[in-house]
């Protein structure tokens, strides 16, 4: 029988420290938790991969969704917020890959409903090119929505910001609403960037 210890989450969280990534970045993820009272989380680009590696949470009251499960986890490039507005910013071709690597299958937990081939993953990845921002509602969690913008970038992006509710709260005209502090957030970010030793191994 073998188990994991606390020590090789203590690893991991030291890693992460000396990234610089919380240093340079929480501070902009609390301060958009605090104005949009809701969860926000950083994404970053580890090779093909997106994966979730802060956050915080403003919702204090009422109904939220809380993401501990996920943090480390590779995000859905097909039914994530964040993954799609990665996506968006790669070719093509480099879309289509990586998305028939991870496989179209919706997450665990995400409405029956949105089930995507592929043509439609590629057809839902040109709208978010062209918007600027990706929204997913009911796709990764049932009840829940989200809205990302990719870190400005020459290229693929680096990274992710995300702002993510219930859906009942996190309506599209909300979504729309909070777009502007949003995509404010991720310039300050990438900004930044050149402040973490992780970000400039990206660049």
């Amino acid at each position: 029988t073998y188990g994991l210890t606390i020590r090789l989450a203590a690893l991991g969280l030291s890693w992460l420290g000396r990234t610089g990534i919380p240093d340079v970045c929480q501070p902009v993820l609390d301060d958009l938790a605090e104005a949009s009272a809701e969860l926000v989380r950083l994404s970053v680009a580890d090779g093909d991969r997106l994966v979730w590696v802060a956050f915080a949470q403003g919702a204090t009251t009422g109904l939220r969704y809380d993401p501990a499960r996920e943090q480390g986890t590779v995000a859905s490039l097909a039914y994530s917020a964040s993954g799609r507005a990665w996506a968006s910013t790669l070719g093509q071709d480099r879309a289509r890959q990586l998305i028939s690597q991870q496989g179209l299958n919706p997450p665990e937990g995400a409405a029956e409903q949105v089930a995507l081939t592929m043509d439609q993953a590629l057809e839902m990845l040109a709208r978010t090119r062209s918007a600027g921002h990706a929204e997913a509602v009911d796709c990764f969690l049932a009840g829940m929505a989200a809205v990302a913008v990719p870190l400005p970038a020459e290229g693929p992006a680096p990274g992710c910001l995300s702002i993510a509710g219930p859906a009942v709260r996190l309506t599209a005209a909300r979504r729309a609403a909070l777009l502007p502090a949003l995509s404010a957030a991720a310039s300050g970010i990438a900004a930044m960037l050149p402040a973490s030793g992780f970000f400039r191994g990206l660049q």
